[in-house]
């Protein structure tokens, strides 16, 4: 059985949650996307990359979709996506002999009822009352997800001068606009002004423009860095907050304002785990 997964969005994190679903759930995947960079991610994950511009156009969306699976006979469709796709893309949408999952996240708001009916929602993370009542009924299983990342290792040279580097180490991940990155920055200083720190700033970013008093990185992914640094700062993205958890890595949410995400809503529920003790230890960077 062919398992397409839906991945379509302006960002890398979709990508991200494909690949890690694919070696968490040890399953054959074919992802289909509009993301331009989508090889850089997904690595030899097979994937179809249909053009971006297609993202303001639902109907040649569903027409492009509609191709794929016909193409890679596809019997399964999972969508990490919103349950009517992103334009209304997915209303009334039925895979030919095949069902619909879905990757579960926290929304803002109570999705477009027009989506498919769903066989499997795979739980992504911890959902508020009314989403989980939302999937219990119209979906027929509730699972959780298991999102692992594949193993990944720093460059050879990040990781000789991180065994040399002095005092603390953060580093302030982000993959968006510039002005998010810069407003990131700003809350990751005042927050060392506040706990009378001076740590060295790595700033992790694809295409970032030199930032006075901080080193830019273009690494990806950025995970493996997680444990060799003091505190992670950036937004408050499924990803990121996943993969600090996993780190056990000292993480300072911020909440960036997105159409359908619910960043603040998972930086309540990432601070509440933080402060009832739910939360795994904190990384240290290995002694010199």
């Amino acid at each position: 059985m062919t398992n397409l997964l839906y991945a379509v969005g302006t960002g890398l994190g979709h990508l991200v949650r494909a690949r890690a679903f694919a070696h968490g759930h040890g399953i054959p995947l074919h992802v289909f996307t509009t993301h331009p960079h989508a090889s850089m991610v997904l690595g030899a994950v097979p994937h179809t990359v249909v053009p971006d511009a297609l993202r303001q156009d639902g109907a040649a969306l569903r027409a492009a979709l509609d191709q794929t699976i016909a193409t890679q006979q596809a019997q399964q469709v999972i969508l990490d996506v919103f349950p009517a796709g992103i334009r209304g893309e997915l209303r009334g949408f039925t895979p030919p002999n095949g069902t619909v999952s879905l990757l579960a996240r926290r929304l803002r708001t109570p999705p477009d009822d027009g989506g498919p009916p769903i066989a499997t929602a795979y739980l992504c993370e911890h959902l508020d009352d009314w989403q989980h009542q939302w999937l219990t009924q119209r979906s027929v299983h509730q699972v959780p997800a298991r999102l692992v990342d594949p193993p990944a290792t720093l460059p050879s040279a990040l990781d000789r001068w991180l065994d040399d580097a002095q005092g603390p180490l953060w580093a302030v991940v982000h993959s968006g606009p510039q002005a998010e990155l810069e407003l990131l920055i700003h809350h990751a200083r005042d927050d060392a002004f506040a706990r009378g720190q001076s740590p060295t700033l790595l700033v992790i970013h694809p295409s970032s423009a030199p930032i006075p008093g901080a080193t830019t990185l273009n690494i990806h992914p950025a995970w493996p860095l997680f444990s060799r640094v003091d505190r992670v700062v950036g937004g408050a993205g499924f990803n990121l907050v996943r993969q600090c958890l996993a780190a056990g890595v000292d993480f300072l949410p911020i909440p960036l304002p997105r159409r359908f995400d619910d960043q603040p809503g998972r930086a309540r529920a990432f601070r509440h785990s933080h402060t009832s003790g739910n939360r795994p230890a904190l990384g240290r960077r290995p002694p010199h």
